[in-house]
């Protein structure tokens, strides 16, 4: 028994050091990818961001209108009878 659990020990040991050199690697690569590539991605992340502007605004506009809503909301409400 004690052999064996050594020797499943030593697997998942040597199984997380090779995982951990395959992120690595994989890293390395993607930075590589990023540097010389770095004009296309910027220019797609610049494309996504005009593409959500409009919803964007909408949320910024709605948070920023929506105390002055709540305020006119309960004045109305009251001042037609109405209890909340």
């Amino acid at each position: 028994m004690e052999v064996n659990n050594k020797m499943k020990h030593t697997i998942k040991v040597a199984w997380a050091k090779g995982f951990s050199q395959f992120l690595a690697l994989a890293g390395a690569i993607l930075l590589v990818f990023v540097l010389f590539k770095f004009d296309a991605i910027m220019a797609q992340i610049v494309r996504i961001i005009n593409i959500l502007m409009p919803i964007i605004m909408g949320i910024v506009l709605a948070y920023l209108i929506n105390p002055m809503v709540e305020f006119y909301d309960r004045k109305l409400s009251n001042s037609l009878g109405k209890k909340q």
